[in-house]
């Protein structure tokens, strides 16, 4: 079997979206799958060097990786990028059919982002249902509000979804939108699970205090997210517990230094955007307390599963966390200790409740851990694989 994934992400800076597509990618490897992820070339002066790619993802070394040419530059707007990566799509996936001519039915072709499923849908039309290949959604949010998305819902052949809520809420919809589907999660490398470095030897790496409270944030930093300043307001009402918050462009950081020392606080720190992971693994690692506290304000908590959540899991540490549809899946108060949504009085609340009781808080991060091994890579790329089988022997009987 091939696979082809089509990222909208061109991968050369390793942010939240790019990760998550390669890990997925590398399930689907790592289950015996002939796997090709298809990226995009953004020009931009902060690209990784292409030789350190691999190394920083993780990719395992069976799968290919294949660049589609294009006038992409970081600063496009949407109106103009969309369309050329489009054209990039058609044309990427008329060599995939001219490679695989007469054996495109033994093709699957996946991808998150509905334009690029859109031109392969297309040209599968054009194919025929006896000759095209098998085509897939992965779904990180459900977008009914949008024509092009309910077309991708229809047309596909299966979805698969980061949660539950995502199918549940798109069968709901009615049975145009009945599709063969599984969960997938957002993947875990099985070497998270692994208990080293241990918090005092993250710390020790990172040059970090070994005694005092840590709480970390990993994730985006930005202007006007809501999440980051009720995160702000929290670390105000702690003013003896250290934040520390990774991620940012420089005028990002400087913008959040210059406002922190302003407000008189000298308790959070801003590291900047990383363009290892495994850097970004180390603040995991060392933290006594790690927070997600998405909010509707910036995201569809509904459907919305932030990748972040199954690295806390994996991390040793307590996870502060609200309670929505998306996560439901996966944080509970078995795990996690959940708080009230949008109060930072409820946040700070969490969290001072996380360092004050040591035990209950160990023992929530040790339930965590327990349940990240549900999420690794090799775990969930098999119930993958199992699917994509299954849809593409059915749909080349039902061809025959």
């Amino acid at each position: 079997m091939e696979i082809y994934y089509f990222s909208q992400y061109d991968g050369l800076r390793p942010t939240t979206n790019p990760l998550a597509d390669a890990r997925f990618c590398c399930a689907l490897s790592k289950a015996g799958a002939g796997v090709t992820l298809v990226l995009p070339y953004v020009f931009r002066r902060s690209n990784l060097p292409r030789r350190r790619v691999r190394e920083l993802y993780g990719l395992d070394a069976s799968m290919r990786l294949r660049r589609m040419p294009g006038p992409l530059f970081e600063a496009l707007p949407s109106w103009i990028a969309v369309p050329i990566l489009v054209a990039c799509v058609f044309f990427a996936y008329l060599l995939i059919i001219a490679r695989h001519r007469g054996r495109l039915t033994e093709v699957t072709v996946i991808s998150r982002d509905a334009n690029s499923l859109a031109p392969v849908l297309l040209l599968n039309h054009l194919l025929g249902s006896r000759r095209r290949s098998t085509v897939l959604h992965w779904a990180h949010e459900l977008r009914l509000d949008r024509p092009r998305y309910r077309r991708v819902y229809r047309q596909v052949d299966g979805m698969l979804a980061t949660n539950a809520s995502i199918l549940r809420d798109l069968a709901a919809a009615g049975p145009d939108y009945a599709k063969p589907s599984t969960v997938t999660y957002n993947f875990l490398p099985a070497k998270y699970l692994d208990p080293t470095p241990n918090r005092l030897e993250a710390r020790q790496e990172l040059e970090l205090p070994a005694a005092v409270d840590i709480v970390v944030h990993t994730g985006k930093l930005g202007f006007g997210l809501a999440e980051i300043e009720h995160i702000l307001a929290a670390a105000k009402r702690l003013s003896r517990v250290t934040f520390i918050l990774t991620g940012g462009k420089p005028s990002v950081v400087r913008h959040f230094r210059s406002r922190c020392a302003a407000d008189g606080m000298s308790n959070v720190v801003f590291t900047g955007f990383m363009h290892d992971p495994r850097r970004v693994r180390l603040y995991q690692r060392a933290a006594d307390v790690l927070v997600s506290y998405y909010t509707p304000q910036d995201h569809a908590v509904e459907h919305n599963l932030p990748q972040k959540v199954f690295e806390y899991m994996a991390s040793g540490a307590v996870i502060v966390s609200p309670a929505y549809p998306a996560t439901a899946d996966v944080l509970t108060s078995e795990n996690s200790l959940i708080v009230p949504t949008e109060d930072p009085d409820a946040l700070a609340e969490g969290i001072a409740t996380a360092l004050r009781d040591r035990q209950q808080s160990e023992r929530l991060a040790g339930h965590a851990l327990r349940d990240g091994g549900r999420f690794t890579i090799e775990a969930r790329g098999p119930v993958i694989l199992s699917l994509i089988e299954e849809l593409r022997r059915e749909r080349v009987d039902r061809a025959a």
